[in-house]
């Protein structure tokens, strides 16, 4: 059987003289747009008014639009003014997209594209590789004998997370600022009776694995904890459906939620090769955020500072992009590389971990799977007993560890940035880490990083893929992309002395959120 570990893409733009022509074969959410304005933010009093500035342009840009009612806005993020827009069925695509990219308001537009996964590594039932695995699982004891400080919630952004899993439920992120099931949104953060997460895919409270991939990394992150002195929470941030599929949209809608509810890790077990600008930025939000952003290589075998993949190819300073190693502490043989791209190597090769309890008949159900993304989880739980030891660490500074304690090879050198990762000696040296506590500016010229991330208002779209191309999840259900409603812009009649007041709220919100 194969069964997919990390998602790729083939998608490219295409630009003629007479303006924007979209390639009918790229993937893409059927009338849906990313755009986003030009933004040159300052620090002091004018920031926001700039903020609202940009919002006075988007309702410009609307009105160009609008005859017939021909834009929607489905969500909006201030952090990056970003904007996800739906034109009306019927609008000639190309047309209206090639008009919005002529504004000069506008910084990019782009559609909401679609990741599909293309390749898959195999996935051992019968445990043929049971003296490797128990390797890897000594390497695992070396990490849980450590750490008994503080929780450290991670956001697995994947398929969703069997939260009934025996291994997983009593691990697993709980809003407390909900009153389940009560039909309100309590702690007003857009999203109603949100207990251990979101399903952007559904747009609803319940973010179960419908297909497997999520549990199997959620298993692995918390597999480096010490179970008996539990610190890791699980977020379950679903953005692929049943068959694998997502938009843009959904990724940067994940992301957003993870940090604004306080995730100090991202774990990213998926990708693609097409560059997206709004997903870049939503990446540098997390950055300017200070959260750690651990990213699968991809399963292509091909070096990617050659072949740039996304998004590993980012480069933005805090992702920790990881390659899959085998038993031997070798490149696992489907592993992407690259020595600038990848930046170190963790176990990735018939990895057991827990997965739905669809996937059995007798639950509690666990699978073998290989591929970079079970290395990527390995990595993020690592982080996380770091910062369990030593909360203030700033991404950087667990990323360096990270790379800095990792113990390379021949057959690692040139292949990627450091060598395999070191659970014990990362965590060891972790504790025994002074906080620098700064974040060094990192400002791309299309994303603004004065302000941070704010509360959307509504949910969203999503992004990636997963399947197994032999016969698909068993367990039913999945309604595909279903776009969700949208949300209005900040009212533009309200006095000035209440913009100010909102600055400072915005910025209380960002100062307060769990770093």
């Amino acid at each position: 059987m194969k069964y997919v570990s990390c998602l790729f893409v083939s998608a490219w733009l295409l630009f003629s003289i007479n303006g924007f022509a979209l390639d009918p074969n790229i993937p893409h959410v059927e009338g849906e747009l990313i755009i986003k304005f030009k933004t040159q933010i300052t620090s002091g009093e004018e920031d926001i008014l700039k903020i609202f500035a940009d919002q006075v342009g988007f309702h410009k840009l609307q009105a160009k639009l609008k005859k017939d009612d021909s834009l929607e806005l489905l969500n909006s993020y201030a952090w990056a003014d970003i904007h996800h827009v739906r034109i009306r069925p019927g609008e000639d695509f190309d047309q209206v997209m090639g008009k919005i990219q002529g504004m000069e308001e506008v910084e990019y537009v782009e559609p909401n594209y679609i990741f599909s996964a293309t390749f898959t590594t195999e996935a051992f039932e019968d445990a043929p590789s049971a003296q490797a695995f128990s390797s890897e699982q000594n390497r695992f004891s070396s990490a849980q004998a450590l750490g008994a400080g503080q929780n450290v919630t991670v956001a697995v952004i994947d398929t969703g997370v069997d939260y009934t899993h025996a291994d997983i439920a009593s691990n697993m992120w709980i809003n407390s600022g909900e009153v389940p099931g009560n039909g309100i949104d309590d702690d007003k953060n857009g999203y109603i009776d949100d207990i251990n997460g979101w399903d952007f895919v559904n747009n609803d409270n319940d973010p179960y694995d419908d297909h497997y991939h999520g549990t199997h990394v959620s298993g692995i992150v918390l597999s480096l904890q010490n179970k008996a002195r539990p610190v890791i929470k699980i977020m379950a941030l679903k953005f692929l459906d049943y068959y694998g599929y997502g938009s843009t949209g959904d990724a940067i809608n994940a992301i957003d939620y993870a940090v604004r509810n306080g995730a100090k890790i991202l774990n990213n077990s998926w990708g693609g090769g097409f560059y997206s600008s709004a997903l870049r930025d939503a990446i540098v939000a997390t950055y300017n955020a200070n959260r750690v952003f651990a990213v699968a290589a991809g399963n292509s075998a091909v070096n990617i500072d050659q072949e740039p993949s996304y998004p590993p190819s980012y480069l933005i300073p805090n992702m920790i992009t990881v390659a899959a190693l085998n038993s031997s502490d070798n490149l696992a043989w489907f592993s992407n590389y690259g020595p600038t791209g990848v930046h170190v190597g963790a176990p990735g090769v018939a990895i057991y971990s827990a997965v739905p309890k669809e996937q059995c008949s007798v639950p509690p159900c666990y699978k073998y799977l290989s591929g970079t993304s079970m290395a990527t989880p390995y990595v993020a739980g690592v982080a996380a007993m770091m910062l369990s030891e030593q909360p203030e660490l700033m991404h950087l500074q667990v990323k360096k560890i990270i790379m800095d304690t990792s113990v390379s090879n021949a057959s690692l050198e040139g292949m990627i940035g450091k060598g395999s990762v070191e659970p014990s000696d990362a965590v060891t040296t972790a504790s025994n880490t002074t906080p620098d506590g700064n974040i060094p500016p990192y400002t791309p010229s299309s994303i603004s990083d004065s302000i941070g991330l704010s509360a959307s208002e509504s949910a969203g779209m999503g992004c990636g893929a997963l399947v197994d191309i032999t016969q698909g999840p068993k367990n039913g259900g999945g309604q595909g992309l279903t776009p969700t409603s949208g949300i209005s812009l900040f009212l533009l009649s309200w006095p000035l002395l209440f913009v100010f007041f909102l600055r400072r709220q915005m910025r209380r919100k960002f100062v307060l959120s769990p770093f």
